[in-house]
């Protein structure tokens, strides 16, 4: 997701951080000790200096530490707060947040994006018969499979309702979504849960891309009806969600 504070970069940086510090405590008096040639007659106030040097280095030091320690606790409880417990794709507050973000981005860049709405055929069917851990078990899988096709640091994909995922393809036109629309539908038709005798796990996909004005909620809501619709007429398929609307609107 797009949340990431680069805390994988922090030790690095805190280290270098301190390594300065210490050379800007240390080399001045260096110079200077080094020009005037007393070495030799003030030993202890060389000790003393570089004591003093030594002890606020490790403050900052541990300072820095600390700092470190922190903002990575506080990034995982982030993350965490943004994150479904089931599937560990992205929570719906953490969709809406994302979309409108990515498309102001997009429109600010003047470039496509693109969103698919995956609903899950007979997935209550999957719980009254199974239990809830057994639909826990199939959400968790078609969380990895999802994870598993989309473009790995673009796209981003969040569980939007009970068996219902959202996928947003920022630089993506409606013909790229569509690609990878069917490439998440074949790989879900290839998912053999092995908590129920399933044959397959089936989906009804609706794919969109955002039109001019159109509001973060007017998409979703778009892509949300879209299949909603489709599945009244039939299971395991794609959807164009605007071709869709306009047949029902003529």
């Amino acid at each position: 997701m797009t949340y990431n504070l680069h805390m994988d970069k922090l030790p690095v940086r805190s280290g270098i951080l301190s390594i300065l510090f210490y050379l800007l405590i240390i080399v001045p008096w260096l110079i200077r000790y080094l020009e005037e040639g007393r070495f030799a007659q003030y030993p202890r106030e060389l000790i003393a200096q570089f004591g003093l040097s030594v002890l606020i280095g490790t403050g900052v030091y541990v300072s820095l530490h600390y700092r470190r320690r922190c903002l990575r606790q506080q990034s995982e409880i982030e993350r965490l707060a943004q994150t479904d417990p089931v599937t560990m794709l992205g929570h719906p507050r953490a969709l809406e947040e994302a979309l409108v973000k990515e498309i102001a981005r997009a429109r600010r860049m003047d470039r496509p994006l693109s969103c698919i709405f995956a609903d899950l055929d007979d997935f209550k069917m999957i719980n009254d018969r199974f239990g809830h851990a057994a639909g826990n078990a199939v959400l968790q899988t078609v969380g990895k499979t999802i994870q598993g096709i989309i473009r790995q640091g673009m796209d981003l994909a969040f569980r939007y309702g009970g068996d219902q995922f959202v996928v947003i393809l920022p630089e993506a036109a409606k013909a790229q979504a569509y690609v990878i629309a069917q490439r998440l539908h074949q790989a879900l038709s290839k998912l053999r849960p092995p908590v129920i005798p399933l044959k397959t796990v089936r989906a009804v996909l609706a794919v969109a891309q955002l039109r001019p004005y159109q509001k973060a909620t007017d998409l979703l809501g778009l892509v949300d009806k879209a299949t909603r619709l489709a599945k009244t007429r039939t299971k395991d398929f794609i959807i164009d969600a605007e071709e869709l609307e306009k047949e029902l609107g003529a």
